[in-house]
């Protein structure tokens, strides 16, 4: 019994939480004769001190009473002692009244000891000393001891102001390796300077915080942990990053960080993992959109990316500001973003001129463009491939343009090829695989802003072939279409992913036949629905079948229709709306897509910790909340095994824990305390996109290295394979073939062919972590909705 209780004491200490013995540890500890300051310092930075021993926990570790119990009696009665004759000298000399606020009262009293208290000194007026007083007097209900305890957090408090250099320098140095570029910004708009730091450190945040907040707060002030106030700043900061991010001067940023102080609870200071951070802007999303556009588009676009990436939106003027680039080098970066659909624009709130801003979801479908060309080739053919290869290459271009070029690039021509370039690229534009590029408005004589023509987003211009071919030839050089671009239509493209995953997934959980079956029941809801609704319009059993009857030759399925449908519905795919017409029925994507991502974290920790810790997950899951104890008898894991893997999980952020507290007192006896694991699946999401996000910049890395470093070996492979390739065609020899493929040495060759494996496996596995957070990134917005 001894070695469990003592595995559970370590174990939750391990996990984060509170102690189960904690306050009976700081009992023992107030017991002690004379009291060890030293170990009292350490609980206070560990824990958060219990109410009922706040009093003579921060009187002992501010000085207020000594550490041996036989002083402490006459120590109080000559503080007591000096607090009287402080107040009967401040009623005396009539600074003070019964109707003075009580703060003020302690503010003359502290005067009046240190001899500042000169003839005309106005008491009303703010300063530390009364911020920290405030705050004490609503946690304390003893006037004196809140006198004496004022006093030296107000000590503290100069303390402060002798390292304020230090400390300064260290919240700006932590700001910018935490949050790059909240730092950048603050620093190019000149506004490192007009933060509150001297105010809110010298006062410990009083009149700032709440009252809950600043108790953990001075918990650890009181500890001698002085330094905790750089981390509060931080995380206020952090809490405050997206109105900040608004602010474009000092006033600004007064008006913001003074504009909503009730809204910084408790809550906006606890220590934010960022793999929990819901739509924060993460760190590794920055880094993986920086490498991205690096990879595709140079240095000089990734520069501007990164700074419109650590804003929200920001003028060309401080882009050139923060970025340090030259004005020229900032327009051609935002041009080609702007082509590429990879940022936008739009007026400021005072319409007086235009702010850009990055989307990073688009920098991310970058990595997608070849499965992108890889469907429409499967779809329609080798031609549309080109095509679609074409505009991706482009960017936004115009439809005379996107078919000459893969007219340039296709090997095999004849007279009709054109005309079938044509025909394809209408079907692409049918089909919404393309859409048109939205164009520039007027507005007021003056400002501008983008716009689509909702009428005709996939209205392809009549191209003649007469006049491709006099531009192809060079005998024109008028566009017929100009001013007519095209963008891929990436929702499309996502929409067919959508269904493919769906059509998976039941065809593995069932059989092809269902699949089948889910995917002309996916091709209604498409039509009947708009396409990313969570729960599709009801769908009657007889025009499923008749669109059965009419697309598919599979007997087996039609006959059988009734069955499949039942199936699906038993499995949630499809929920039952009425009985009408032989049924009607609804897909759900929304609980589809949760499920779909259920699955997912589950096979993610079978394969990081075993079948075990996944059958620990699946129990905590389903029983919503439940104790340690429990977990083992559900799960039929043995004991010491169970707890190590809950912990584990615990610690990757799998699970949380939730403490419930039950009161005790007089014949209840001692309060007791339930922890209850639970699982949150928001949560869970965020933390493995995080991951995802990092292993995906990992990868690129690493594949980029590989080749950088072998770039001289990879050129000459390339190269030979070339020339290998011209002798076929003119009929070479093939001792001659062989001779030339023997200067690329025996061990070149296993070099080269090491280096081809693992670019290649990374690239296999870039192309899986994009369909988890293809998966993930969904189930985020259908559960939004």
């Amino acid at each position: 019994m001894a070695d469990e209780r003592n595995f559970r004491s370590t174990y939750y200490e391990k996990v984060g939480c509170r102690g189960v013995e904690e306050r009976k540890s700081l009992e023992i500890l107030l017991k002690e004769k004379p009291l060890n300051l030293t170990k009292l310092t350490q609980f206070c930075i560990r824990f958060t001190v219990p109410k009922i021993h706040r009093t003579v926990l921060w009187n002992s570790l501010l000085g207020v009473t000594p550490v041996y119990d036989k002083s402490r009696e006459y120590v109080m009665e000559q503080r007591v002692a000096v607090y009287n004759d402080l107040l009967k000298a401040l009623k005396t000399m009539r600074v003070v009244d019964e109707n003075t606020p009580t703060a003020r009262v302690l503010y003359a009293m502290w005067l009046l000891e240190k001899r500042q208290l000169y003839l005309g000194r106005d008491i009303t007026q703010e300063s530390y000393f009364c911020s920290i007083t405030n705050v004490l007097l609503e946690i304390f209900d003893n006037d004196i001891e809140t006198y004496w305890m004022a006093k030296s957090l107000y000590d503290y408090s100069e303390e402060v102001r002798l390292e304020m250099g230090k400390l300064s320098d260290l919240t700006y140095t932590i700001l910018e390796k935490t949050d790059g570029g909240l730092y950048i910004h603050l620093k190019s708009c000149d506004m490192l300077t007009a933060l509150p730091l001297t105010d809110w450190y010298r006062s410990f945040f009083a009149g700032v915080l709440s009252e809950p907040a600043l108790i953990r707060i001075w918990d650890k002030i009181c500890g001698g942990a002085i330094k905790i106030v750089v981390f509060v700043m931080i995380e206020l900061l952090r809490f405050l990053r997206r109105r900040v991010l608004q602010c474009v001067n000092q006033e600004g940023l007064f008006e913001c960080i003074h504009s909503d102080r009730q809204a910084w609870s408790e809550k906006n200071l606890q220590k934010e993992d960022p793999r929990i951070g819901g739509k924060e802007m993460s760190i590794q999303l920055g880094k993986l959109c920086s490498r991205i556009i690096e990879q595709h588009f140079g240095e000089v676009v990734r520069t501007v990316a990164d700074d419109l990436f650590a804003s929200i939106a920001k003028p060309l003027g401080h882009i050139i500001r923060s970025t340090g680039l030259t004005k020229p080098e900032v327009c051609k970066s935002l041009a080609i973003l702007l082509k590429f659909g990879l940022a936008t624009f739009a007026l400021n709130k005072a319409q007086t001129g235009y702010e850009y801003q990055l989307l990073q979801d688009r920098v991310l479908m970058i990595l997608r463009y070849p499965r992108y060309v890889h469907l429409i080739q499967t779809k329609y053919g080798h031609e549309s491939a080109a095509l679609m290869e074409e505009l991706i290459r482009a960017g936004s271009q115009t439809a005379s343009y996107i078919i000459l070029k893969s007219f340039a690039n296709i090997d095999a021509k004849d007279r009709n090829t054109l005309a079938m370039l044509r025909e394809k690229f209408g079907a692409l534009a049918q089909d919404r695989y393309i859409i048109r590029a939205p164009n520039l408005r007027s507005r007021d004589g003056e400002l501008t802003e983008l716009a689509y023509d909702d009428a005709n987003l996939f209205c392809v211009p009549e191209l003649e072939l007469r006049d491709l071919n006099e531009l192809h030839e060079g005998k024109s050089t008028q566009v017929p279409d100009e001013g007519i671009n095209w963008l891929v239509n990436v929702e499309q493209f996502h929409l067919d992913f959508r269904d493919g995953i769906v059509t998976g997934a039941v065809e593995r959980m069932i059989d092809a036949n269902a699949g089948e079956c889910m995917k002309y029941l996916l091709e209604l809801m498409f039509e009947r629905t708009k396409p990313w609704e969570a729960v599709s319009n009801p769908i009657a059993l007889v025009d499923l079948r008749q669109r059965c009857e009419k697309k598919s030759q599979n007997v087996e399925m039609l006959r059988f229709l009734d069955q499949y449908m039942t199936v699906l519905e038993s499995n949630e795919f499809i929920s039952k709306y009425d009985n009408k017409g032989g049924g009607q029925f609804m897909v759900n994507a929304k609980k589809i897509f949760e499920q779909l991502t259920w699955s997912c974290i589950e096979n993610i920790i079978v394969e990081k910790y075993g079948s075990k810790a996944a059958r620990i997950f699946r129990v905590i899951r389903m029983k919503r909340f439940i104790e340690q104890e429990e977990i083992q008898k559900e799960a039929m894991v043995p004991a010491k095994e169970a707890k190590q893997l809950t912990y584990k999980l615990m610690e990757e952020n799998f699970l949380l824990i939730q403490t419930i507290r039950k009161p005790g007192g007089g014949s209840a006896g001692a309060p007791k305390s339930f922890f209850l694991f639970y699982v949150n699946q928001r949560q869970i999401v965020s933390m493995l996109l995080e991951s995802c996000y990092k292993a995906l910049y990992n990868s690129i890395t690493r594949s980029t290295h590989d080749k950088a470093v072998n770039k001289r070996l990879i050129e000459k492979s390339q190269r030979l394979d070339s020339i290998v390739e011209t002798m076929k065609e003119r009929g070479e020899s093939e001792a001659y073939i062989n001779e030339i493929l023997e200067t690329l040495t025996p061990p070149e060759q296993e070099i080269l062919k090491k280096v081809k494996l693992r670019v290649k496996s990374l690239y296999s596995a870039e192309i899986g972590i994009d369909e988890t957070i293809f998966i993930l990134k969904l189930n985020q917005e259908y559960q939004m909705k």
